[in-house]
């Protein structure tokens, strides 16, 4: 299972040195962050925080398609409507959309 993951929740479990715990929540995953995420945590490290090391070696960066990116602004919106939603399947195969 592929999880797209955001800068606020990697940060946040990166600074607590806790990131292993979310491999423990969720088994045999693969977590992703978008290049925007990976510039965002650039700017951090630039600014002279180590905790974006952990992070990079934590996740793979990539992009969505544009499927997976309506899929996963669908998500937000009902997020934002529901509160907070676990976890969607996603039509691509082996993505599962996690908002955190």
């Amino acid at each position: 299972m592929n999880i797209p993951c955001d800068t606020d929740v990697l940060s946040c479990f990166a600074k607590i040195k806790g990131l292993q715990l979310l491999k423990q929540l969720f088994l045999n995953a693969t977590f992703l962050i978008s290049t925007a995420v990976y510039e965002e945590l650039m700017r951090c490290k630039d600014a002279g925080f180590s905790f974006p090391d952990e992070i990079f070696e934590f996740v793979d960066v990539t992009q969505l398609n544009k499927d997976e990116l309506e899929e996963y602004k669908v998500v937000l919106a009902r997020a934002r409507h529901l509160g907070k939603v676990k976890s969607i399947p996603s039509s691509s195969p082996g993505l599962e959309i996690v908002p955190f």
